[in-house]
């Protein structure tokens, strides 16, 4: 997501990386938030950018972010590799049952909460405005399959590039 956010600076776009309750230095452990606190702190986020710049953002989201980027107050939606929440969850599951770590308090190493099931069940939902799915291909190993992190500079070249015209498409409307 930063080198997306850098590379749309590249292109004259701003970019905010919103930080989500339970993560990063968040005050609330991962343990004591759900999915609702998630979508709450993108609608405020997106009612913050709004009273700031004086108009909605435009709303990207790659994966997970779909299950929460309805929420926000937006002047466009763009997704990429929409997944679900069983979709976030069966690799963590996968992982699980191959270590023999589950031990009741933990999943996947993380102290279990209602999130998890609330992911269980959760679905990208409609948007409501303008909405684009991007179809840029994945060539290899997706970033989120990898077991450590990476980059992949093609990649977050393409994705800019539609984002970034997708962004000057809808501002022109």
């Amino acid at each position: 997501m930063i080198g997306l956010a850098r590379a749309l600076g590249n292109r004259e776009i701003g970019a905010v990386i919103g930080d989500l309750p339970g993560c990063g230095e968040s005050l609330l452990g991962l343990d004591e938030v759900t999915i609702e606190d998630w979508r709450e702190a993108i609608f405020r986020l997106g009612k913050d950018l709004t009273k700031d710049y004086g108009s909605p953002p435009h709303v990207a989201s790659i994966r997970g972010g779909a299950l929460i980027d309805h929420a926000a107050t937006a002047s466009s939606w763009w997704r990429f590799a929409c997944a679900s929440g069983q979709d976030l969850l069966r690799p963590l599951l996968r992982t699980q049952r191959i270590s023999g770590a589950g031990n009741g308090n933990l999943f996947a190493g993380y102290p279990t909460s209602s999130l998890i099931k609330e992911l269980e069940t959760a679905t990208p939902e409609d948007v409501a405005g303008p909405f684009r799915e991007c179809s840029v291909p994945v060539i290899g190993t997706p970033l989120w399959r990898r077991a450590e992190p990476d980059e992949d500079a093609a990649l977050t070249g393409a994705l800019a590039d539609d984002l970034a015209q997708w962004i000057r498409t809808c501002a022109a409307a």
